[in-house]
């Protein structure tokens, strides 16, 4: 996560410059090496998320191969961006950058959408996904406001947590079923571990259609 985070806002803020016109015009090698430096390290990006895709927002199927995906897609546009560069094809390139570019700012669209789909599925419980999280991580999402004692969560808070989970079980020293899965309702409210499923059960499909709608609004685009 450090690493697709640390590269991946970086080649954004770069990406930015990348398009204001009088930097294009005057200042041509700054506008080289950027660009250079953009495209590694949104690679080197798109590395960090495939290192994660198996176990981010659950690491199921439909989420690493959408994680995938995109890195596919951004590396063959990267790659034809730089193809035409080489060729002083700047119209190609041109548009080939600003494609790679409309594809990656879908991460915004991801999250309004991510929201959106989530409050459906609480609106209409019919709609509503359950998601297998593993104690351990339950535990962190529900526990998460630092109650403990002596090095282990307060035996109050695991009485809590027990009552919402019945499927989790303790022992005097502490979680011994880290491993164990704990199916969580989907649904956005104030219990930290079904508004996690409904984030997490929207995410490759919010994902899917958000990058969707950005290849169609680009091609409509000069």
């Amino acid at each position: 996560m450090i690493l697709h985070l640390s590269t991946s806002l970086p080649a954004g803020l770069l990406a930015v410059f990348q398009f204001v016109p009088g930097i294009r015009r005057r200042a041509i090698m700054y506008h080289r090496i950027a660009g250079y430096t953009a495209i590694t390290l949104a690679v080197v990006g798109n590395v960090g998320a495939l290192m994660i895709g198996d176990i981010a927002f659950e690491g199921d199927m439909a989420t690493s191969t959408f994680v995938g995906l995109v890195a596919l897609v951004t590396a063959a546009t990267f790659g034809m961006a730089i193809y035409n560069a080489r060729r002083q094809q700047l119209d190609g390139h041109r548009a080939w950058i600003l494609q790679t570019w409309a594809y990656l700012g879908f991460i915004v669209s991801l999250r309004i959408l991510q929201t959106i789909m989530a409050a459906i599925s609480t609106r209409w419980p019919s709609a509503s996904r359950a998601i297998a999280i593993s104690c351990a991580e339950l535990r962190c999402i529900c526990l998460a406001d630092g109650n403990r004692e002596g090095g282990y969560f307060a035996p109050s808070a695991f009485d809590a947590f027990d009552d919402m989970y019945p499927t989790w079980k303790q022992t005097e020293t502490g979680p011994s079923t880290d491993a164990v899965l704990v199916a969580v309702g989907s649904r956005l409210g104030e219990d930290r571990g079904q508004t996690t499923a409904a984030l997490v059960s929207t995410f490759a499909a919010a994902g899917t259609l958000a990058l969707v709608l950005h290849a169609i609004v680009r091609r409509d685009l000069p």
